[in-house]
C-alpha cells in the first residue's frame, strides 16, 4: 500500500511530498546521485509543492543540493524555451498534425530545425 494511500486530508504539497519522494527522488534520482557523483545537482521548477518538508527532508538526508531558482522564474528554465521553439512551429503547422505519430513527426523535425547552439 502507497503511504500516500495511508493517510487523509493532504494538502497538495503534502501529496506531492509522498509522490516526489516515494515515486520519483527514492528511486530514481538518489540513484542518479550515486552515479554521477559530486557533480550531480538536482533541478527542479521551483514549484511551492516541490518544496514540501518531506522532499526537503529526503534532499537532505541524501546530500543531494539542488540548483536555487529564483520564485516564478520561468524565464530560467530551459524546458520552457525548448517546448517555445517545438510548440510554436507545431502549432502553426497546417494542416496540424491530427494523430500522436503526426505530433510526435512533426515535433522531431521541428526539434532537428533548432540550431544546435540555442538546443
Amino acid at each position: 500500500m502507497s503511504t500516500m494511500s495511508q493517510r487523509s486530508h493532504l494538502t497538495d504539497s503534502e501529496a506531492w511530498g509522498f509522490v516526489g519522494r516515494d515515486e520519483i527522488l527514492s528511486p530514481i534520482v538518489a540513484p542518479s546521485t550515486a552515479a554521477i557523483g559530486d557533480d550531480f545537482n538536482l533541478m527542479d521548477d521551483n514549484c511551492r509543492p516541490h518544496h514540501a518538508n518531506l522532499v526537503e527532508n529526503f534532499l537532505f538526508e541524501e546530500g543531494i543540493l539542488r540548483i536555487e531558482w529564483p520564485a516564478c522564474s520561468p524565464n530560467m528554465n530551459p524546458t520552457e524555451h525548448v517546448w517555445d521553439a517545438l510548440g510554436r512551429p507545431v502549432a502553426g503547422r497546417q494542416p496540424p498534425p491530427q494523430t500522436i505519430q503526426e505530433l510526435e513527426r512533426a515535433l522531431q523535425e521541428e526539434w532537428d530545425r533548432i540550431p544546435p547552439t540555442r538546443a
